[in-house]
């Protein structure tokens, strides 16, 4: 099974600190893909991603409305 899970940055904080928990227990046993939507990306949490998860950075400008369907992209590029 695919698991996509899709984050609008990548920082140290709450959300990202759990769902950092969810994606490595899943890449166990399932093929992990996160997109990351915006160019907010903190290199630290990403050292400790399984090698694994497929990460798909987006690039998007925080804030910009330009990309804001660029995630529908990528999930179908996923399929």
């Amino acid at each position: 099974m695919k698991m996509v899970h899709i984050i609008w940055a990548l920082s140290v904080g709450g959300s990202e600190s759990m769902l950092m928990d969810i994606v490595k227990e899943q890449s166990k046993t399932e093929k992990v893909h996160r997109i990351i939507v915006n160019n907010i990306i903190s290199e630290s949490p990403l050292k400790n991603i399984n090698k694994r998860v497929h990460i798909h950075k987006i690039g998007q400008i925080s804030g910009s409305r330009k990309n804001s369907h660029a995630h529908r992209i990528w999930l179908h590029r996923l399929k």
